[in-house]
């Protein structure tokens, strides 16, 4: 068991097709600086989180596992099998059939009927069912839905209490889900659970990643949503899904950014100018997602939300501040509950930053 102070060197060495498991005694935190690390490599990770607050009692966990996949699906849609696309008329119903020739002929692996269902429930706005496959081609075809190249799948549980035959389920479930998706499937646990040796097969590189703030013991553990907003489920076997955000559009999981979207869209000076969550590549082979980024103006905008509040997210958004500034880009950064409760002076912040920077490029 090796103890990662790097949280980015260790992701590095993580191999596809298999699990491996970091051990933390702040599992929200560890995994946000883990899906902003995998986000912002030279070749940029698209990351999925099933997140539990307790390792449920799995009596069908490949079932389960296969409809997170699905929900996360529905997220993402329309940006789907690699394509990078901002409305949903391209996959207009009456193209699904052109949409799927078009994509397998692309990428050979996806078959043609599954890639049609998937298309024509996600249009529908409901998590795709892919009729007449096992769930270990299910997996695969959905895997294949989210990033054909360079998939993420974070398995977060953050109580550390649970049985054995939980536990060992989980396990099996995690290197069940990397052999027939062929991601980077990584555990990211309670410290506590470093030592059982259930979960010994897969602890292949695994590492322990301690924080050195504690949090009270009497307070709970939130599941790593952009926001920690809407993180009720209905069944509590259910998984918490998070997506990585897709590029040109508002975070699904942050109501922050929704709402600043919608007013920098509506807005005639800014609208022209932002693009939002978008890659900016580094002199440091980084490519962080940011936010919103002016590109002519080399200006970087991040909301912070709850989960910039860990030490693990707090060193690595320091990190990726400094990148970014070396790299001639200049960075202001927002809270949430700045944004939700004052959209307006936060716009007007925008436009006097945009005034400013344009101001200072005039020669004389």
């Amino acid at each position: 068991m090796l103890r990662a102070d790097d949280l980015d060197q260790w992701l590095d060495k993580v191999e596809s097709g298999r699990p491996a498991s970091v051990f933390t005694d702040d599992v929200a935190d560890t995994h946000n600086a883990l899906q902003q690390s995998a986000e912002s490599q030279a070749e940029p990770a698209r990351v999925v989180t099933l997140s539990w607050q307790r390792v449920p009692a799995l009596g069908n966990e490949l079932g389960l596992l296969v409809t997170a996949l699905a929900k996360a699906t529905l997220e993402l849609y329309p940006s789907l099998y690699g394509l990078t696309q901002t409305t949903e008329e391209r996959w207009a119903a009456s193209d699904l059939e052109t949409a799927a020739h078009e994509v397998t002929r692309r990428i050979p692996p996806v078959l043609g009927a599954a890639c049609r269902q998937i298309l024509a429930a996600c249009h529908q706005g409901e998590a795709p069912s892919i009729k007449r496959l096992s769930n270990s081609e299910q997996v695969r075809q959905l895997a294949l839905a989210i990033e054909p190249d360079r998939l993420v799948l974070l398995i977060a549980v953050h109580d550390a209490e649970a049985s054995k035959t939980s536990l060992r389920a989980l396990a099996q479930g995690a290197e069940w889900l990397a052999a027939n998706t062929q991601a980077r499937v990584i555990l990211v646990l309670p410290s506590a659970f470093s030592t059982d040796s259930v979960l010994d097969h897969v602890t292949y590189t695994a590492c322990l990643f301690s924080s050195s703030v504690e949090r009270k013991k009497s307070a709970p553990l939130p599941p790593p949503l952009k926001d920690r907003a809407k993180v009720k489920t209905s069944d509590p076997t259910d998984a918490v899904v998070s997506v990585s955000p897709v590029r040109g559009r508002p975070h699904p999981g942050s109501e922050a950014e929704q709402l600043l979207y919608d007013r920098v869209c509506n807005d005639v000076e800014l609208a022209p100018l932002f693009c939002f969550n978008w890659p900016v590549k580094t002199r440091y082979q980084t490519s962080p997602n940011v936010d919103l980024l002016w590109q002519a103006g080399r200006l970087v905008v991040e909301i912070d939300g709850h989960d910039h509040c860990g030490l693990a997210k707090f060193i690595s958004d320091r990190r990726r501040d400094f990148e970014l500034v070396m790299s001639g880009y200049q960075v202001i950064r927002f809270t949430r509950f700045k944004v939700l409760e004052s959209p307006d002076e936060v716009l007007k912040d925008l436009r006097d930053a945009v005034r400013y920077l344009g101001m200072r490029e005039k020669p004389g």
